[in-house]
């Protein structure tokens, strides 16, 4: 279980989690500290675990993280691509909203790492066929990185998934797998994906 929180530093939302408390500057107890430790410690070596494809372990590490720290962005984060990687999509879903959901209240969080929260999230729904919460979520992530290649290159992949359901869908497909490769060349993805929406 997450440990009791102690009192927090002015102007820390009254409901604010140790990952967002630290994020604001905030001052620990040393249990509150120890579990933040435990958790960074389990993300990390999940995060090892991902790279030797030993997908079971490496959830098992992330868990621990949230089970540590439940608003852990980093650990959330990671337990929904694990699970995602399974093949989990509905289960990922869940840890990936709430990555967002804690981001999204932190004014000083990373705009490229929130952007790749957003692009986890909408694969997620892609896969899971939610393409209206996907185009919302692709939606949300151009705002804050219009010139990121990996916001075109999923909205690519969110067009080519509903060519069956709109020609339409094709022609945006392509433009955005295109985007994706003036602003970054060497994206074989997308050169595969433009291939397919092409031919579709």
């Amino acid at each position: 279980n997450a440990p009791a929180q102690g009192t927090k530093g002015k102007g820390i939302p009254a409901d604010a989690g140790l990952f967002e408390r630290r994020m604001r500057g905030d001052h620990f107890s040393t249990k509150e500290k120890t579990a933040l430790d435990g958790a960074d410690m389990h993300n990390r070596m999940g995060m090892v675990e991902m790279d030797a494809k030993r997908m079971d372990k490496a959830e098992n590490r992330f868990r621990l993280a949230v089970q540590l720290v439940p608003d852990h962005v980093e650990g959330l984060n990671n337990l929904g691509r694990v699970l995602l990687n399974q093949g989990k999509r509905a289960e990922a879903i869940v840890p990936l909203r709430e990555a967002l959901r804690v981001a999204d209240r932190i004014p000083t969080f990373d705009a490229a790492a929130k952007t790749t929260q957003y692009v986890n999230l909408a694969d997620a729904l892609i896969e899971d066929r939610d393409f209206s919460g996907a185009g919302e979520t692709l939606q949300a992530a151009l705002k804050i990185a219009p010139d990121d290649a990996r916001v075109h290159y999923t909205m690519g992949q969110y067009h080519l998934k509903q060519i069956g359901l709109n020609s339409e869908h094709a022609e945006q497909a392509v433009y955005r797998f295109n985007k994706a490769l003036t602003l970054s060349p060497e994206h074989n993805e997308a050169l595969v994906g433009r291939a397919l929406a092409w031919h579709a």
